[in-house]
C-alpha cells in the first residue's frame, strides 16, 4: 500500500497547480492547516479564492467519505487530500481484490496521513527557523519523496537529506562510558531475542560467551531469553563483557563519526531529524553523540511518542505524545 503514496502526492501537485484551486482559503478564513509557503494559486495571481470544492463528491468510497466528513477543511486540505486520492486510484486498475484493498488503504489512509505529517513538518520546521530535514531510514524514504514533490509546489527551500543506518549503527557507537544495565535500547525486547540476536546488536558474538553465560543458565544461543532476560541484564555489567562491547562500540565509532560530519550534522546550520516515533531512542543516541563532538544537536520531529519515549533532547510530535515539550 505503500506504493500508491507517491501518486497521490504527484497527482496532488498537478491538481493544486491547475487553474481551479482545490487548495484554497474558504470564505478567506484562516490557513492554521498548513505551512505558510502554502497558498492557493489565485491568492498568489491576486484572484479571489474559490470555496474547496470536490471534484467527484458522488463517487466516494467509505475511506474517503470519513475523512470528507471529519476534516473541517477551513484550508481546503481535506478536500485536496480527497481529490488527490480518487484521482491516484484512478491511474491503475487492481488485477485482483488484494491489490484492491492495498492501493485503497494506501491512496485513502496512509497517503492522506502522511502528506498531511509532512506538511506538518514545513510548518512545524519554519517556526522553528529550521534549514534542514534529515529523514532517517527507513520509514523516512516515502517521507521524502513526498516532501520533495511538495517543496517543489510550495517554494519552500529546506535542504532535505536522507540518513542511513539501522537501530545498531546509531546505537552501538554512541555507547560511551554508560552502564550497559541501564541503556534502554540495549534490552529492547530482550526476552523474545535469542542470546545471539541480542549479542549481535552489541557487536559481539555470541560463542565468545557461551561458557560465561552458562554460569547464569543460559545455555540455548538461539532459543528466546524469555524469562532469563533479568540475568541477561545482570551479566551485560560483568567486566569482560562489558569490555567486550565497548571494544565493538569503539570499533564503530570512527566511520559513525565520519558520516555525521559527511552529512552536515556538525556544521551548525540548525536541523531536524524526521522520524515516525515511537520511542525516540536513536535520537537520543544520534544526540549524545552531536554533543561530544561539540556539536549543536538536531530536533527531533516525530508523528508520535510514546509514554516512556526518551526525551531529553528538542523535539516535537504531531499526533500524540503524552509528555509534549512545555
Amino acid at each position: 500500500w505503500w506504493g500508491a503514496c507517491p501518486d497521490v502526492t504527484d497527482v496532488m501537485k498537478r491538481t493544486i497547480d491547475t487553474p481551479t484551486p482545490v487548495v484554497a482559503e474558504a470564505d478567506g478564513q484562516g490557513d492554521d492547516q498548513l505551512p505558510k509557503g502554502l497558498d492557493p494559486p489565485s491568492s498568489r495571481s491576486g484572484q479571489s479564492s474559490a470555496a474547496p470544492r470536490l471534484a467527484d463528491p458522488g463517487v466516494l468510497n467509505s475511506y474517503q467519505s470519513q475523512l470528507y466528513e471529519a476534516g473541517t477543511d477551513a484550508s481546503g486540505l481535506v478536500v485536496a487530500l480527497v481529490n488527490a486520492s480518487q484521482a491516484a486510484l484512478a491511474l491503475h486498475e487492481s488485477v485482483n481484490e488484494h491489490e484492491e484493498a492495498l492501493r485503497r488503504v494506501g491512496a485513502c489512509v496512509a497517503a492522506p496521513i502522511l502528506v498531511s505529517y509532512v506538511l506538518w513538518l514545513f510548518r512545524e520546521a519554519e517556526d522553528r527557523g529550521l534549514e534542514r530535514l534529515y529523514f532517517l531510514s527507513r520509514d523516512g524514504e516515502v517521507l521524502l519523496s513526498i516532501a520533495t514533490v511538495l517543496q517543489e509546489r510550495l517554494g519552500l527551500g529546506f535542504d532535505l537529506r536522507y540518513l542511513y543506518g539501522s537501530r545498531e549503527a546509531w546505537h552501538l557507537p554512541s555507547l560511551g562510558s554508560a552502564t550497559l544495565s541501564e541503556v534502554a535500547w540495549v534490552h529492547e525486547d530482550a526476552p523474545i531475542l535469542s542470546p545471539r540476536q541480542f549479542f549481535h546488536r552489541l557487536g559481539v558474538d555470541v560463542e565468545d560467551l557461551a561458557d560465561a553465560l552458562g554460569s547464569v543458565d543460559v545455555h540455548e544461543l538461539d532459543e528466546p531469553i524469555g524469562q532469563r532476560s533479568e540475568a541477561i541484564r545482570r551479566f551485560v555489567d560483568r567486566p569482560e563483557v562489558r569490555a567486550a562491547v565497548l571494544h565493538a562500540s569503539e570499533a564503530e565509532r570512527t566511520d559513525y563519526h565520519a558520516y555525521l560530519r559527511q552529512e552536515g550534522l556538525l556544521d551548525g546550520v540548525p536541523s531536524c531529524v524526521v522520524d515516525v516515533g515511537w520511542r525516540g531512542r536513536i535520537m537520543a543516541s544520534l544526540t549524545s553523540t552531536v554533543r561530544a563532538l561539540g556539536g549543536d544537536p538536531p530536533t527531533g520531529l516525530y508523528v508520535g511518542l510514546i509514554p516512556d519515549a526518551a526525551r531529553h533532547y528538542e523535539h516535537a510530535a504531531w499526533l500524540f505524545d503524552p509528555q509534549p515539550e512545555t
